[in-house]
């Protein structure tokens, strides 16, 4: 199957229009998914939020949600289309991420997440067996929870296509705020110094 691969695209704006990068991932169906999960955080913001003088890096989406939704589309994407391949857009405002085949008898969109229907069982089982996935149909469960805890607004269409759009919490972008390289480093060296930084501190109060 020549045309099996992932195509991932980050585009300037909301449209396609203007393509910023863009790269297509061959090779064996993990690599792949690994590849596009290092596309999307090449190609996404990462905020830090700070406590004390610890640094918690933030996301812009909730990257297992997405890796679930990369490794749906590869075990359930209709193989025998060569028109069509698994595709991962970057917006500015979302990502989209879509395979071509409408969904197996008797699986409707009210069921999707209850129960499961496997369109291609080779590639199922072995991502079953390496631990991607649960075989349960639990999947998209496993999205939502995550959207949930990043706030991420879901959207799912299954109209020959099955295409799965996340969009960012806008209010927590806003709130965590973005440190450069500089300013990492040395939050980095503070946390590693902290000792010898209090300590210093106590001395120029006692003086």
């Amino acid at each position: 199957f020549i045309h099996a691969y992932i195509t991932c695209a980050r585009y300037l704006g909301i449209d396609k229009v203007e393509v910023l990068d863009r790269a297509d991932f061959e090779g064996n169906a993990v690599s792949q998914i690994d590849e596009a999960i290092k596309f999307i955080r090449r190609n996404t913001r990462l905020s830090y939020k700070i406590k004390d003088i610890k640094r918690e890096e933030i996301p812009e989406y909730p990257i297992e949600a997405l890796r679930e939704a990369i490794v749906n589309a590869v075990m359930h994407r209709y193989y025998f289309e060569t028109g069509a391949n698994v595709q991962v857009d970057i917006f500015d405002d979302r990502i989209e991420i879509s395979n071509i085949g409408a969904l197996i008898k008797p699986l409707t969109k009210e069921k999707l997440g209850t129960i499961a229907v496997r369109r291609n069982p080779l590639i199922a089982d072995l991502f079953h067996r390496i631990g991607y996935v649960e075989k349960m149909g639990t999947g998209l469960k496993r999205i939502k929870e995550e959207c949930k805890k990043y706030r991420a607004k879901l959207k799912i269409e299954t109209n020959g296509y099955f295409i799965v759009t996340f969009k960012p919490d806008a209010i927590s972008a806003s709130v965590n705020v973005p440190v450069n390289d500089r300013q990492k480093w040395f939050l980095d060296n503070l946390s590693k110094y902290k000792k010898l930084i209090q300590g210093n501190f106590r001395m120029n109060l006692a003086g």
